[in-house]
């Protein structure tokens, strides 16, 4: 076992002042990988404040998001974010590990280049991506291939091609779609992990080949065919074209985005697969025609944010870096903070029926705010890009699972089962 998990264990333990709250030395990571209830699990037994461990560190999960704000503004400046250390990909480092005036100015631009009109904007090409995505599934299948691979194809093709377009402006047919597609791969093959390497800069330098080029060209007015997307707007703000941190940032955005986007329609399909009378309603109000497209937008949404309720939000990650004692209870310098978003969303105080997939929940008048927080910047895009899809599925496509399984554990969350596969035909 890790000396340092278990110096950090005994001081909590058996030092002096305040105590670690209970939850003992059980898990690692190999039992949380097999049971996605685990930490739902120790949360119900021991309380919204817990320790296990994770990855031979100390970790300690706070559940509840009243506890979880007050924590984060009494002690915001004890805690560190746990996060990509990309030193090597990018000299800031990535947006949500910034601090003071660096963070201020970055997330200026990007929440002003991320607003929602963009998405209004672009709506029709991303309806066509999503046809397009959705068609060559079907033909696949009915060509024979596996279902399973079917799906992961359709949906990375769609993840990729929508942030594409919606982040650096280009469609397919530009000949440079390509080398943003490779370089992309190349990055993170598997999906994005801590290591960052040779394959890494690699990758990076591939995307960054025909980034610069096109944000210098855009500084200077000499593109004016370039549709509205994220980096013209970063640059018209006032952003640098040469910033390497500023235009790294768009390449993590891209390369996170396209593995949450995929990931979280998987989950989506798979709780509408669970629920027959969401489908047909998605269905009808696609028949109806634009009369009830607000209706068939707000529910496809509300699908997209019961399903991040669910599963896909699970924490947010920081390291202690100074002991500190919160609510009675001892924080050591080294431990592992893992703010529990997914176990805060089941809490049946705030949701009824909070383990049920119930998207009507969303539907308006809005829930309270402060008893959902899926994610920050950006969050509207993964929302509003998922429920294209669905609304493209209701409107031309039969559907239904065919296989599915246990939950997986990927390499930062849950995900469904690798057999989870749906049969998918152009309707009539």
């Amino acid at each position: 076992m890790n000396a340092a998990f278990v110096q950090v264990w005994a001081r909590g333990v058996l030092g002096f002042g305040p105590r670690l709250r209970p939850g003992g030395l059980a898990l690692g990571a190999d039992v949380e990988r097999g049971d996605g209830e685990f930490v739902l699990d120790r949360a119900r037994r021991h309380g919204p404040i817990f320790t296990f461990r994770a990855a031979n560190r100390l970790a300690i999960g706070v559940t509840g998001f009243d506890t979880i704000r007050r924590l984060l503004r009494d002690h915001q400046a004890d805690l560190g974010y746990l996060t990509y250390d990309l030193p090597l990909l990018m000299p800031g480092g990535i947006l949500r590990a910034m601090t003071g005036e660096q963070h201020q100015r970055y997330r200026a631009l990007f929440a002003a280049a991320l607003y929602a009109d963009l998405l209004q904007q672009r709506e029709a090409d991303l309806f066509g991506i999503a046809q397009e995505a959705l068609a060559a599934m079907a033909a696949a299948l009915a060509e024979g291939t596996a279902p399973q691979a079917a799906l992961a194809t359709a949906l990375e093709r769609f993840a990729l091609r929508g942030l594409l377009l919606l982040m650096v402006g280009l469609l397919q047919a530009d000949p440079r779609f390509a080398a943003l597609d490779q370089g992309l791969r190349m990055i993170w093959p598997d999906g994005p992990s801590m290591h960052v390497g040779r394959q890494q800069q690699a990758g990076f330098a591939a995307v960054r080949a025909v980034l610069d080029p096109l944000a210098a060209a855009l500084a200077r007015g000499e593109v004016p065919e370039a549709s509205d997307a994220v980096l013209p707007r970063l640059i018209a703000a006032g952003g640098d074209p040469t910033d390497a941190t500023l235009l790294g940032n768009l390449v993590m955005m891209l390369e996170l985005g396209r593995t949450e986007v995929r990931c979280l329609l998987a989950w989506a399909l798979k709780y509408l697969g669970e629920d027959p009378g969401t489908v047909a309603e998605l269905s009808r109000l696609a028949a109806a025609g634009p009369g009830q497209a607000a209706a068939l937008r707000a529910l496809s949404e509300a699908c997209v944010q019961e399903t991040l309720r669910l599963d896909q939000a699970e924490a947010l990650m920081r390291v202690v870096t100074r002991s500190f004692t919160f609510e009675g209870h001892r924080f050591p310098a080294g431990a592992r903070l893992r703010l529990l978003l997914r176990e805060s969303h089941r809490d049946p105080a705030l949701f009824e029926a909070a383990e049920s997939f119930r998207p009507a929940r969303f539907l308006p008048p809005a829930h309270p705010e402060a008893a959902y927080r899926p994610f920050g910047v950006g969050a509207q895009f993964a929302i509003r890009l998922s429920a294209l899809v669905l609304e493209t599925l209701a409107a031309g496509f039969d559907w239904r699972v065919l296989a599915d399984g246990p939950r997986h554990r990927g390499i930062h969350h849950c995900q469904p089962s690798p057999d989870f596969a749906i049969g998918l035909a152009r309707r009539g």
